[in-house]
């Protein structure tokens, strides 16, 4: 591919997942997931509880989760179009190891050591989920892209028009 084609891609992609992310999806499609991981995990145990405060506090913690979001889906498309793949892995790993770090001594059944199990639980699943919407905008648009040469054309000829 050409250095605009790449370009295109990322800016529309990048467009695309930020769209996601504003307009709601990314938060819905997390909450979901924590509620479902919720039925299957509580049944009356302290992590019932844990998951009740996680889910209230995604709430108040939505619209830095999306200035957060749209920052790594930025980075996530900038991997994808690049090529460099490594750093996918690097930034889930650092965001991974981070987030062990609050979890000392081990899971316990105190509240303390739910809740931050929990709290991970979530961070992780929104990483995912993240990283997942950055790829599906970047393979939407790629593939369309591909599967329309014409207007691929036209985005390289205005930007070497340029």
């Amino acid at each position: 591919m050409s250095e605009p084609f790449q370009f295109w891609i990322f800016l529309v992609s990048f467009i695309l997942c930020s769209l996601f992310t504003w307009v709601g999806l990314v938060s819905l499609s997390i909450r979901s997931c924590l509620k479902l991981l919720e039925k299957e995990a509580t049944n009356g145990t302290d992590l019932d509880e844990a998951f009740k405060v996680e889910l209230k506090d995604l709430t108040i913690r939505e619209t830095i989760g999306k200035v957060m979001g749209t920052i790594e889906s930025a980075v996530y498309i900038y991997a994808l179009v690049a090529n460099h793949t490594e750093i996918l892995g690097g930034v889930l790993a650092f965001k991974a190891f981070t987030g062990w770090l609050s979890i000392q001594g081990g899971v316990h059944t105190n509240g303390k050591n739910m809740s931050t199990l929990v709290r991970f639980y979530s961070y992780a699943i929104g990483n995912f989920l993240s990283l997942s919407w950055a790829i599906f905008s970047y393979e939407l648009v790629r593939g369309v892209l591909q599967a329309n040469p014409c207007i691929a054309q036209l985005l390289v000829f205005t930007t070497n028009a340029g």
